[in-house]
């Protein structure tokens, strides 16, 4: 346990979104380890989990993003309620945590082909529903594609796409005190103000980080952590629980 503790800590302090990738399909025994770590999302996590993790076929042709490089993508698929989405979130950046252990390159992607997508997803995923058939009213019973996590080996290549994505893309990061709610504590202990520096590391669209935290003195804690940030900050729990353990 400890030493996975101090991956997940390594993977979140080193993560960075890439989106220039090497011309190349990610290896079949890196597919596998992804396939097999998937498979344990369920046991890994402490909640229920609804939504899906689907890796694009090995053998995939068609190009599924707009500007994206990587040749290998995962679908992140869900329902439309608020509670199944916050899981996917939740488990997609453990999954992407994971990517960044073994070696594999990751960028969340919302913008792509999304009707390419679905043809390669479709029948992969039970109770997955094309977003292009006509439905009355929201089905939140139907799964759909909320993004794809871009999947590939980081290319040093300083060509046009890592140009651009550094002018668009800014890598700084709010402190905590920008990221508190009003009436949130200001004063709490340092496993917490730890989990919350972690949680500011979680990727965002175009690194707005709209998210902020609320500290509150209460005896009962819901134990569903929301979105991707919250994995971080359980992550970070576990970290400074075993150091001061």
């Amino acid at each position: 346990m400890q030493e996975i503790i101090k991956q997940l800590e390594s993977a979140i302090q080193q993560r960075k979104s890439t989106r220039s990738f090497e011309n190349k399909n990610i290896s079949k025994p890196d597919r596998q380890k992804l396939e097999e770590f998937i498979k344990n999302i369920p046991a890994i996590l402490p909640f229920e989990y609804g939504a899906n993790i689907i890796l694009g076929p090995e053998d995939n042709k068609k190009a599924v993003f707009l500007i994206n490089t990587a040749s290998d993508f995962a679908a992140i698929i869900s329902n439309d309620s608020i509670k199944s989405q916050a899981m996917a979130g939740f488990a997609g950046e453990l999954f992407v945590l994971y990517c960044q252990n073994i070696g594999i390159s990751t960028c969340w992607i919302g913008a792509f082909k999304r009707n390419k997508a679905e043809s390669i997803i479709s029948g992969c995923c039970p109770g997955y529903n094309r977003t292009d058939q006509k439905m009355t009213g929201i089905n939140i019973s139907a799964k759909k594609i909320l993004c794809l996590v871009a999947l590939g080996y980081n290319t040093q290549d300083k060509g046009l796409i890592n140009k651009v994505s550094k002018k668009l893309f800014s890598s700084k990061r709010k402190s905590i005190a920008e990221s508190l709610a009003g009436d949130s504590l200001k004063e709490f202990p340092e496993n917490i103000r730890y989990g919350l520096e972690l949680a500011l590391r979680a990727p965002s669209a175009r690194n707005r980080q709209y998210w902020y935290f609320k500290v509150l003195n209460i005896e009962k804690q819901d134990k569903i952590q929301r979105g991707v940030a919250g994995d971080n900050i359980v992550r970070a729990q576990d970290i400074s629980a075993e150091r001061n353990g």
